[in-house]
């Protein structure tokens, strides 16, 4: 994903409570090379769990693309629980800090904690921005302790969030959770045939049935997991599912468009019947919903002109 947002554009004071620990979040200056060191060394990995879930705070940015699945419930339940798992790294981090005799690990306690408190099971989009936020002043005091840490004569880099400090370790721990998550590859394919015009309604429907397979069996494959990881496989699981019943309810509409298409069409010599007339008018006021709402699949797109053609050329619509 690449969602990663920029340290340096982000202006924010790090204010740490004196009540909280009685510093301001730095260490104190006469803390030596080895404390800086075993700061570090304690660091690597909760600051890679914490860059490792980062990226899912954000929601995917499809603006260019025409066809993408508009925005999901599975993508916003995922950054719910990407936050609630930085909150879970930060929990941690910061009580065993709290029990260290390390001056500079003490220094992080609060900001630990504000992490913790801001990114504690969001339910909306605003409070997960806001443990962004939290996470990123988070990380610019780490730039301050760096600094430090080098001015001390420190020769290990000290872990600063971001795509590089994921290690091995956080790639294990966030693994199941992407492949709830999906795409995969069937899905990909899913997501190729949505924007290829080459394609038909049928591959269109087909491929999709088959990421909705695909999603359905990881779905199944975690039945012994976390249960909230469970959860959203069945939620993306059901979220591919409904693009599915949307492809098929757009192909019914442009079927049914084309029927009344030939019904008046000007060959056409037959009496058209009233119950005709009605379902005609059905099909022109779904076709005119289906293109407001917007249609699914480039396959699917000549369901615009044809609406034109038939609902708006006699007053049909």
């Amino acid at each position: 994903m690449k969602q990663w947002t920029t340290l340096a554009a982000i202006s924010m004071t790090v204010a740490c409570c004196a009540g909280c620990n009685g510093n301001d979040g730095k260490a104190n200056a006469e803390v030596g090379k080895a404390d800086y060191e075993q700061a570090i060394t304690a660091l690597i990995e909760p600051i890679g769990l914490i860059s490792a879930y980062l990226p899912y705070l954000k929601q995917p940015d499809d603006k260019g693309e025409k066809y993408a699945p508009k925005r999901r419930y599975d993508q916003v339940k995922a950054s719910f629980h990407a936050a609630d798992e930085i909150r879970h790294a930060t929990n941690a981090t910061s009580q065993k800090f709290r029990r260290s005799k390390s001056k500079v690990l003490a220094s992080l306690v609060p900001g630990l904690i504000k992490v913790t408190k801001l990114c504690a099971t969001p339910d909306e989009m605003p409070a997960v921005e806001k443990c962004e936020a939290e996470v990123m002043a988070f990380a610019k005091l780490l730039e301050g302790l760096a600094k430090e840490a080098k001015a001390a004569g420190a020769t290990k880099a000290f872990p600063m969030i971001g795509p590089d400090a994921v290690t091995e370790t956080a790639k294990k721990k966030i693994a199941p959770y992407q492949q709830a998550l999906g795409p995969g590859k069937l899905e990909l394919i899913h997501w190729a045939t949505l924007k290829d015009e080459k394609a038909t309604t049928t591959d269109v429907i087909s491929n999709c049935k088959a990421a909705h397979g695909e999603a359905e069996a990881v779905w199944k494959a975690f039945e012994k997991a976390d249960p909230e990881v469970r959860k959203l496989a069945a939620i993306h699981m059901l979220a591919v599912k409904a693009q599915c019943s949307q492809a098929e309810i757009t192909d019914g509409i442009l079927m049914a468009v084309r029927t009344c298409a030939e019904i008046y069409s000007d060959d056409n010599k037959k009496k058209i019947e009233e119950g005709q007339e009605q379902e005609c008018k059905l099909a022109c006021a779904n076709s005119k919903t289906r293109i407001g709402i917007g249609v699914p699949a480039a396959a699917l797109a000549p369901l615009e002109k044809e609406y034109e053609e038939l609902c708006l050329r006699d007053g049909t619509d």
